[in-house]
């Protein structure tokens, strides 16, 4: 028995070793940098993705066409009580598309990815897109100095494919729609 026992000790110290020599698998040279703000060397506006590697996107709260978008920050709807986030701050998202974002008190113009002009008032869920009207079923706000718009504004107004939430990530696709998504 006692023989027994030494066996098995010395085969557990072994998988224990084993264990610990495919754990420390370091050899220095970390795959990203880091800063305050998050994963370093993909800056927007987006551009082609094919050549870059993906980052850590849990780093983002927001990805368009699979990158993330620095600084942009998500938010529930404060008068709907959600399980699930309904914002997307504006400045940092339609900047990354390349639009500029022009703030004048409570209104707020942009022009959307095919250049037309958006207008609405902070507070509102009427947009006003190159001389129409489009009305999102959830109101922008502000929070912090940050505002807020629907999800469904990147969609409905600003001219986006698709917009979804999944795994704690808004995804914004411009103008292409992942083989894998449906």
């Amino acid at each position: 028995m006692t023989t027994f026992k030494k066996l098995a000790l010395l085969l557990l110290a072994l998988l224990l070793a084993l264990t610990l020599v495919a754990c420390n698998n370091d050899n220095g040279d970390d795959e990203y940098d880091y800063d305050e703000d998050g994963y370093v060397g993909i800056e927007p506006p987006i551009g082609d993705i094919s050549d870059m590697e993906i980052p850590d996107w849990s780093l983002y709260p927001v990805i368009i066409d699979g990158v993330g978008v620095p600084g942009a920050t998500i938010a529930f709807d404060p008068y709907v009580e959600d399980i699930f986030p309904t914002h997307v701050s504006l400045i940092n998202v339609a900047e990354a598309m390349g639009a500029s974002v022009e703030v004048n008190g409570d209104e707020v113009a942009l022009e959307s990815l095919t250049g037309d002009p958006i207008t609405f008032t902070v507070g509102g869920n009427h947009f006003r897109l190159n001389g129409g009207g489009v009305e999102l079923n959830q109101s922008t706000f502000l929070e912090g100095g940050t505002i807020y718009v629907p999800m469904d504004f990147f969609r409905d107004v600003f001219g986006a494919e698709v917009v979804f939430f999944s795994g704690g990530h808004v995804y914004i696709y411009i103008d292409s729609v992942p083989d894998d998504m449906y």
